[in-house]
């Protein structure tokens, strides 16, 4: 037995999951070089090879993985007082969001993704401000609720925090605490609706510990390529991935 049939779940390709290792490498490095994109781009090549089904609760088990280490290097800057309240929000929309989410059609899961790829990919630059504690733990809510159908929420709660008060160590460690209370309660709620983790957890380890090396060369790489040609060419292999989701879908839904 090769160590990708060991690693490999019932009904997925070995070549799929060697695919997803790969890309967890590269994911990583883009993120841990460039600050964005990573999980976004993760999830919609998720969306290409695995089952509907399985794509956001594993994508969630493999971006907490990513989410703590940013977490546990950043933990003295965190704002406590943010992390709490999206806590209190997030448990309300990680439990919803599950109950609606194992009830979804595989292409209906498949648009959506497209959908939300493309609004994150061209949506405008949003500037945080200081906001009211009820409208923390609605945002909260909102983000664990979307993150529930299409995996990566990190852009809203990015756009929520007060940039002019934060410094930067203090939005790179609040957002990955934030991202860490989502992802987890994600994989709870997906536990407790009867989403299967146990035979994808080989799988699992294999995409942390390339993502771990991902994030080291992507450390490296940082500052070696202009970050203009970056953000263009990323863009385009991010609307290229949506259409063809959206396009993978649209058929069956319309039909």
């Amino acid at each position: 037995m090769s160590w990708l049939e060991y690693i490999t779940p019932n009904g997925v390709s070995e070549l799929a999951i060697l695919l997803i290792i790969l890309a967890s490498f590269f994911t990583s490095a883009i993120t841990t070089a460039f600050g964005l994109g990573g999980g976004v781009l993760m999830v919609g090549i998720m969306s290409l090879v695995f089952p509907p089904a399985a794509i956001i609760p594993v994508h969630g088990v493999v971006q907490l993985g990513s989410n703590i280490s940013r977490s546990l290097l950043f933990i003295r800057y965190m704002d406590w007082r943010i992390l709490g309240f999206v806590l209190f929000g997030a448990l309300i929309g990680a439990f919803v969001g599950a109950s609606i989410y194992v009830g979804l059609s595989p292409d209906l899961i498949r648009l959506l993704l497209g959908v939300f790829i493309l609004f994150v990919t061209w949506m405008p630059k949003l500037q945080g401000r200081e906001l009211p504690n009820p409208m923390v733990i609605l945002i909260g809510a909102l983000a664990c609720f979307i993150s529930m159908f299409v995996g990566a929420a990190g852009p809203f709660i990015g756009a929520m925090l007060p940039r002019h008060r934060l410094d930067k160590q203090t939005v790179i460690g609040t957002i990955g605490g934030c991202m860490t209370i989502l992802h987890t309660l994600k994989i709870v709620a997906f536990g407790f609706f009867g989403f299967a983790f146990a035979p994808w957890l080989p799988f699992i380890i294999c995409a942390l510990v390339m993502g771990f090396a991902g994030a080291i060369v992507g450390k490296r790489l940082a500052g070696m390529i202009p970050e203009q040609v970056f953000k263009k060419t990323f863009k385009f292999v991010l609307t290229l991935l949506a259409i063809y989701l959206i396009w993978l879908s649209a058929p069956n839904l319309f039909n």
